[in-house]
């Protein structure tokens, strides 16, 4: 999984790593590791969109280890259960959500309009050398995500 902070003051995520799809979607009710996105409680929080079928689209500040962005497009459902299918079967997944790490080409068909493709929009915005990421899981130590290169001591 991988700890998100979203909204001001952060609010702590715990996102499984998708790597077939682009965006990000995360719960409002506490149904994962955390209380869930509470949108009233981040000052820099924007919602989008009207909410259809118990989702809305939100805008907030996020940040992930040293990378920040502001306004950053996302999903948000009611009462979404991200326990079940996101996991292996012998290791359910607790968590709030997912964080797709695919390029635009690969984004899901009913995403939302303005909805970023993360590793472009790094690269886009200049924050990347190069629209690439390298995942490392780990052998009995902590894994790793190297945005924009890859660590050549890991492969």
């Amino acid at each position: 999984f991988l700890e998100v902070d979203v909204g001001t003051p952060p609010q702590k995520l715990r996102l499984a790593l998708a790597t077939t799809i682009a965006d990000m979607s995360t719960n409002l009710e506490g149904k994962g590791a955390s209380s869930g996105y509470d949108p009233a409680a981040s000052s820099s929080s924007l919602n989008m969109s009207q909410e259809v079928a118990n989702a809305s689209l939100f805008q907030d500040n996020i940040s992930i280890g040293d990378l920040e962005f502001e306004n950053f497009t996302f999903l948000a459902e009611k009462g979404a259960n991200y326990s079940e299918g996101l996991g292996l079967p012998s290791v359910p997944f607790q968590g709030d959500g997912y964080f797709g790490f695919a390029f635009a080409a690969y984004m899901k068909e009913n995403t939302g309009p303005g909805m970023p493709a993360l590793i472009q929009g790094l690269a886009d915005s200049g924050k990347l050398k190069e629209p690439t990421f390298a995942i490392y899981f780990g052998d009995d130590s902590p894994g790793e995500i190297m945005f924009g290169g890859v660590n050549p001591q890991r492969y």
